[in-house]
């Protein structure tokens, strides 16, 4: 008798299936809940108030790696503040706090090394999710987000995983060229493109079992 291994949906990520303590988890959504509503039927101070709920989960969630679902949180907390009376006082930059823009920050930046599979510290999933690394490659500043993407490259090289170089590479071609996309760094989709090419032949001589030094096609 043989039991089928249950399946997790697959657009899933292992970082989603966290375990949380259910106290501690509870805590931080309670105490968001109740500043939350505070926030949409107060004034004035509950707005920091809300804000202190907003911050203490996201950081919960963002410390034990459940960064999708940190992600929903923030944004839930933003759809609330945007359809709330003072909303001109929410996104003040004093209010908002750099502490909040921060995790955002870190957690997009977090869930944009998991959609490219992997970082300067090597491959984390075999999968890659072309649609959702152009999204948050375009949503972080521009300096980090390039270096994001280029740590994803290095260790892909390493291991000749050639179909993964090029998907990559298309990656750094749609978020060059796409609509919103980086419109000014032409030299860098150019370069995307080139590598996107370089990486098939090298998938064709790998294939063959032909020996050659990827860097000395630069």
């Amino acid at each position: 008798l043989r039991v089928s291994k249950p399946l997790l949906h697959p657009s899933w990520y292992v970082g989603d299936g966290l375990l949380l303590s259910p106290r501690e988890a509870l805590s931080w959504s309670v105490a968001f809940c109740r500043d939350l509503f505070g926030f949409w039927h107060q004034t004035g101070a509950s707005i920091d108030c809300g804000m202190d709920g907003a911050v203490g989960l996201h950081r919960f969630l963002g410390d034990r790696g459940a960064h999708a679902v940190a992600l929903r949180i923030s944004s839930v907390f933003s759809s609330i503040a945007l359809s709330s009376k003072e909303f001109p006082q929410a996104f003040d930059g004093a209010i908002l706090g750099d502490a909040f823009v921060r995790q955002q920050r870190d957690t997009i930046k977090a869930l944009c090394e998991r959609s490219l599979g992997g970082s300067g510290s090597g491959i984390t999933s075999m999968t890659i999710d072309s649609q959702l690394a152009v999204s948050f490659l375009l949503s972080l500043p521009i300096k980090i987000a390039f270096k994001v993407y280029q740590s994803s490259l290095p260790t892909a090289i390493t291991k000749r995983d050639f179909l993964r170089v090029v998907a990559l590479a298309n990656i750094g071609v749609y978020a060059g060229e796409g609509k919103g996309g980086w419109e000014t760094q032409k030299v860098f989709v150019s370069q995307c493109r080139n590598l996107a090419s370089r990486a098939r032949w090298w998938d064709i001589l790998k294939f063959y079992e032909v020996e050659f030094d990827p860097s000395r096609f630069e």
